[in-house]
This record gives C-alpha cells, structure tokens and sequence, in this order.
C-alpha cells in the first residue's frame, strides 16, 4: 500500500501515527505550525505509544516540516489539527496538493469540510476531495513530547466526505487505517454530531476563574463539571438537537452518544454520564484560557451553530450567551472570526437546498 500522510504532531497526529505506524502502515508525519515538535521526534527517533492502542516505539516513515515532502506519493492526508488551524494549513499545502489526493479532517468541527472545499473552490484547487469525521478517532493526551498515552479508540465514528456521493468509496480506502468509522447522512449531520462543541466551550468559560486561579491544576471534566455546569452543557444540547430535527437528522442526545460509544455505563444525565467515564476521570483542565477549548472551539463550534439555527429559523440564547461571553473575554469578535454562511460557501440555501448541496456537490 502506499504511505499515508497525518499533518499535525500534536495529541491525535502522533496517536494516529503511532497506531497506524504500529499495525505496519507507511506514515509521513508532518507538522508545519509547529515545527520544533518534529525536531523533538527525531531527536527522540519516533513515538512512544501506550494504552488502547497497545504498547510500542514507532519510527514513522517521515518526519518532516515539508508538505510537499509529506505529501508526495500518497492518496490520503489525514489532518487530525484543531479547526482553528485549518486556514493555516490549507494555504501552505494547496500549492503541493496533486489531484485525486483526499483530506480527512479527523474531525472538522462545525462545518469545516465546507469551509474548507469552499476556500480550495477559491484558490482554484481542483479535483481534491475533502471529509471529516465527527470526532478524534482516539482519546489520547501526550504525556510529554514523544510519548502519547491512548485513552481509547472512540466507537462508531460518524464520518461523510463532501459531496456524500463520494462517501462510500473514500471509506473503502480509509477503513484498513480507520475501521472505527461509520457513515454518517452528510457532512451537515457530521458537523452537527460534534461533541467537543458543547464539552468545551461550556466547561472553559463556567470554570474561568478556577483555571486561571489554578492554572489547570484540577481534573477538568471530572471536577469541572459539576451539577450546575451540566445543567448548562444540557441546554447547549437541546438547542443543537432542535437544530438536527429541522434538517431532519436523528437528534441523538449527548448522553446517547456518549453511552453508545463506550464512554460511560449510564444514560441518567449529562452530570451521571461525564462522572462515571472512566477515561475522563483523569483529564487535567488547560492551564489557561488561551487555549483550542475555546480558541478552537468556539468560533469554530459554536459560531457555526449560531448560524444553522439561523439558517433553521431555531432560537440558540445559550450558544449565542456562550459566544459573546468568551468575546468579552477575549476582547474579540467571535462572531465574526468564525465559520458563518458565506465561509462556508452556502449563504443563502435553504434546508432543502443545502441537504441537496451536501449530497451532491452542486
């Protein structure tokens, strides 16, 4: 098989690395927004891997800060990167990128794959497609520079190419690397199913004072979340999943997701649920706000939310309170910066309109 390419040494680029390292697969590991984290692998000589994905010292196919370099030769480009970074990140690689080439955004937050088909669309980058999965393939935290501990490989990963009629195929291909992913109805139901949107920013900005107090001296989702918080996370979901039922997507409620996925034993509540995740009792909060839980998170989660319920005419006071909070906080204009309509390249469709536009590209 050919090798593979996985831009981004961070968590997911090296858990991802590692595990497909680990199974035999060829990987050239590239990571350009940070390039002293590629010396420090090749210092090291490759990845130190433990937890789920089994125990081991990989020496990838290449390391490098070189996307024309990673890129060469292969079909598949997986970016497991924040969402923040995907701007970045399309700009230096769109020169290099070869036609029939395929980038899977692992994951693309709320409406990154269109974001990023319609920013390719700009640049006059042709014939490559682009997909995303709802989530990180794995929960995984470094442990330090070259040594990633895996928490678990996540189930049931919903995942959609755009436009969706390439799906089925694109999965044929990713599945010897990526078994743990499932199709999904579109891109928009991908995006919707985004969990990160409602674990971080409501988690980020309820605890800001702890953090900065503690700087992350605590046990974020475990101590974070208390009955209060979730109570808060829970309304951020309601308003989400009257957002998937006026696209008429399967409005499955966090807790459900987080049940069916092996997170936790219980569906009671959202507090009952996060409390008993056996992976999440140990996860410690960032030492600051500057931080992808909200940096990431918001302008590319929740901002884009804001606009679906929008576009579905639903009423989202608690994402549209969230988003403004962290501005202030900030002293910036999430709202702004973030994914609107117009980024995404399906300003005024309407709900039939985009599904139509999800599914087959015009």
């Amino acid at each position: 098989m050919k090798p593979v390419a996985v831009v981004g040494a961070g968590n997911g680029g090296c858990a991802m690395t590692g595990h497909f390292t680990l199974r035999g697969f060829e990987v050239n590991l590239c990571e350009i927004y940070t390039p002293k984290r590629i010396e420090e692998l090749k210092d090291r000589g490759g990845i130190e891997l433990s937890g789920a994905t089994g125990d081991g010292f990989v020496q990838p196919r290449l390391m490098t800060t070189n996307p024309a370099e990673a890129i060469e030769g292969v079909d598949l480009i997986f970016w497991p990167i924040p969402a923040n970074g995907h701007e970045f990140h399309v700009r230096q690689f769109a020169p290099h990128l070869k036609p029939g080439q395929i980038l899977i955004l692992a994951p693309g937050g709320v409406g990154g794959t269109l974001f990023v088909a319609n920013l390719l669309k700009q640049l006059k980058i042709k014939d490559i497609s682009v997909g995303e999965t709802c989530t990180l393939p794995y929960g995984c935290r470094l442990a330090n520079p070259f040594h990633v501990n895996v928490f678990d490989i996540n189930k049931d990963v919903l995942f959609a190419m755009f436009p969706d009629v390439e799906t089925k195929k694109a999965l044929e291909r990713i599945h010897p690397y990526l078994p743990n992913l499932i199709k999904s109805e579109t891109v928009l139901e991908t995006s919707l199913s985004y969990p990160n949107l409602l674990l971080h920013p409501v988690g980020m900005i309820l605890n800001a004072g702890w953090i900065e107090h503690r700087k992350g001296d605590f046990c974020y989702y475990y101590d974070g979340i208390s009955p209060s918080v979730a109570r808060i996370l829970e309304d951020l979901d309601n308003e989400r999943l009257e957002i998937l039922r006026a696209f008429n997507f399967e409005p499955i409620p966090f807790v459900d997701w987080f049940f069916r996925r092996g997170k936790t034993e219980t569906k009671e509540s959202v507090y009952e649920a996060i409390h008993t995740s056996i992976p999440d009792r140990t996860i410690r909060a960032p030492e600051s706000l500057n931080h992808r839980f909200l940096l990431e998170d918001v302008p590319f989660a929740l901002v884009p939310l804001h606009y679906f319920g929008q576009l579905a005419g639903i009423s989202t006071p608690i994402t549209d309170a969230l988003i403004l909070l962290a501005s202030r906080m900030f002293r910036r204009d999430f709202l702004k910066e973030g994914y609107d309509l117009e980024k995404m390249g399906i300003s005024g469709m309407s709900i039939p309109q985009l599904k139509k536009w999800a599914v087959e590209g015009h």
